[in-house]
């Protein structure tokens, strides 16, 4: 049985470039580099949130590939899915649909459309902070009220069908704190790829055993 995402925020300490293994914790849970993936074509870090002890993993963790939030210096660092068996098999639907509608519309010849894929994810929060100069001043999570998956045909041809993911929310004790951000995929595979890693096997064998140290011995 998996692991639920407790709501508590975690205050993360954020490292740009670093190696796998863990790179933050609050004395219960850290924040683990797993590995990378290719979002949009562009090669991103994918983290985990899990415990210390049992290595159980609460989450999955991983950057927006755009946002925007309405305060300068208020920044969204993180999107965080819960780690839960409903939404592994949500995300594996969701690529199921995707891949499958990709097909057709390349077999078909399909122009510029965009449909809604009616699948949802439960519980998607994303993680902020705010800063003053350079220093970070505040962290918090904001849970996420909207979100879609899209599927996109592009109007050339030249682009395959992507997949669009938004989300949206606010922050309700301070109404001047919004956020929207996005992920992209640009192809089913890239989305396939994404879900496959992160399956339990895969996650728990890196957590356990693919430490840099590990690898390159």
């Amino acid at each position: 049985m998996l692991a639920v995402m407790s709501m508590m925020v975690t205050k993360a300490h954020y490292v740009d470039k670093c190696d796998i293994g863990v790179i933050s914790t609050d004395g219960n849970e850290i924040r683990v580099l797993v590995g990378a993936v290719t979002i949009e074509s562009k090669t991103k870090n994918l983290y985990v949130l899990t415990t210390p002890d049992t290595l159980a993993i609460k989450a999955v963790i991983v950057n927006p590939t755009s946002h925007f939030s309405r305060e300068y210096d208020f920044h969204f660092k993180d999107i965080v899915i819960p780690y839960t068996e409903e939404n592994l098999g949500r995300l594996k639907a969701i690529s199921d649909k995707y891949t499958e509608w990709s097909k057709t519309a390349i077999e078909n010849n399909v122009g510029h459309m965009e449909k809604d894929i009616d699948i949802s994810i439960d519980d998607l929060y994303v993680h902020l902070y705010e800063t003053s100069g350079n220093k970070v001043t505040n962290e918090f999570n904001i849970s996420v009220e909207k979100k879609k998956f899209i599927f996109c045909v592009p109007a050339t041809r030249e682009k395959e069908p992507m997949l669009r993911i938004i989300l949206n929310g606010k922050d309700h004790k301070k109404d001047s704190k919004y956020f929207a951000g996005s992920l992209w995929f640009n192809n089913y595979r890239e989305f396939d790829d994404f879900v496959n890693f992160i399956q339990p096997e895969n996650l728990t064998d890196r957590l356990k055993n693919k430490t840099i140290d590990k690898l390159f011995k």
